[in-house]
């Protein structure tokens, strides 16, 4: 569950509307196919061999996160298929720092007990 702050009506009642679903249909069944090639026939990676398509930053980002907020293996391992997974969507061949942070951001709102809207 992502925990969603409220918005002023003024926010949202003029913005313009998001991607098509078929656009956003598309980009998805393009993602699972590169990821089904990629992944074909292999192990699942270990948490080091995801970091290693990281960016150097984002590989950074990632010790931190996990030093400071005390991590478990499960939750960076989680987070970092996440972040290959939005990292994917975006068409981007390196998982970045702003795949990480999103991802992490989904994770850890898992365990902050907030309701989202």
């Amino acid at each position: 569950m992502v925990a969603l702050q409220p918005l002023p009506g003024a926010d949202w009642a003029d913005a313009p509307g998001g991607e098509p679903s078929a656009v956003v249909r598309a980009r998805v069944a393009s993602c699972r196919s590169l990821q089904r090639r990629r992944d074909a026939g292999q192990a699942p990676p270990s948490l080091a061999g995801m970091a290693a398509s990281m960016r150097p930053e984002a590989r950074t980002f990632l010790a931190r996160a996990a030093d400071r907020m005390a991590l478990s293996g499960r939750v960076l391992g989680k987070a970092c298929r996440v972040a290959r997974t939005i990292a994917d969507l975006a068409g981007d061949r390196d998982v970045a720092l702003p795949h990480l942070a999103e991802a992490l951001q989904y994770r850890l709102s898992e365990f902050s007990g907030e309701e989202g809207s």
